[in-house]
């Protein structure tokens, strides 16, 4: 007789076990070209794709709040092109960052109807980056508007944000595309990257120095979360795309749009 222990069988009854969640969406960070999220959302409320579940890093973290708070696609683009990088920052003595997010705070939290993680119509999970640990920090409960924050300040650009004593900054630093914190619980998992390959922007001052730092940081550690995503969607036109100006809105939009509607469009034919 072959005796298998209580941990083997743990594992064995996972395979078979039904997921929590039919489908889980991730959207990944990217400034403003983030919108693109609101352009595949909208196609996904189009085609009735109704993700049950979101995790969201930075910019997809803010969009992915705005949809599971009830905002159609189109209401968030707008809301978007309210956020202007010189209206909702301050330049502040550079101690812990060059800029504060404290006037964005207060715009987001106008806007938030929802308080908590629990009041949100879908389910969310922000990734942020302990920094004082150098560990991805998961936010799913209590309070929403501060673990928002704490997710979208880029080091040396933004003051990492306090919770709780624990300083935290962006979690794409450790993990831009949180697909892993989905997996486990969802059958499905479609993954959104908005920060394709190498930024093309000329370095011409100490903002563009801290974009490309923040970018090639996450780089490296998107690879295993594509790896296990169902779906990839990674639109190449956002290359190049400036990560903080908003003269672009519309376009960043339309770009998330048809790249949803491509990609989905082959997936049905290839069945």
């Amino acid at each position: 007789m072959i005796l298998i222990d209580d941990t083997k069988m743990e594992a064995i009854a996972n395979i078979f076990k039904k997921k929590e969640y039919e489908l889980g969406l991730v959207l990944s960070g990217g400034g403003v070209r983030g919108i693109a999220h609101a352009g595949i959302l909208k196609f996904f409320d189009e085609s009735d794709i109704k993700p049950n579940i979101i995790s969201g890093v930075s910019a997809g973290g803010i969009i992915g709040a705005l949809y599971a708070d009830g905002y159609k696609p189109e209401e968030i683009k707008e809301i978007f092109k309210q956020i202007g990088f010189r209206n909702f920052t301050t330049i502040q003595r550079p101690k812990t960052g060059l800029f504060s997010l404290k006037k964005f705070e207060s715009f987001l939290k106008g806007i938030l109807r929802a308080k908590y993680f629990e009041d949100l119509k879908i389910p969310l999970r922000i990734v942020a980056t302990d920094f004082d640990r150098g560990k991805v920090k998961v936010f799913k409960s209590g309070k929403l508007l501060e673990p928002l924050i704490a997710s979208s300040s880029v080091p040396v650009l933004f003051s990492p944000k306090k919770i709780d004593g624990t300083n935290y900054v962006d979690g794409g630093v450790l993990k831009n595309i949180p697909a892993s914190v989905l997996r486990d619980d969802c059958e499905k998992l479609i993954s959104v990257n908005v920060s394709p390959r190498s930024p093309k922007q000329n370095i011409s001052s100490i903002l563009e120095i801290g974009i490309r730092t923040y970018f090639y940081m996450h780089t490296g550690n998107n690879i295993y979360d594509k790896e296990i995503s169902d779906l990839l969607i990674e639109p190449s036109a956002l290359e190049g795309i400036d990560m903080l100006k908003t003269d672009k809105i519309d376009e960043i939009f339309e770009i998330g749009y048809n790249e949803a509607k491509e990609v989905i469009s082959n997936l049905s034919k290839n069945k």
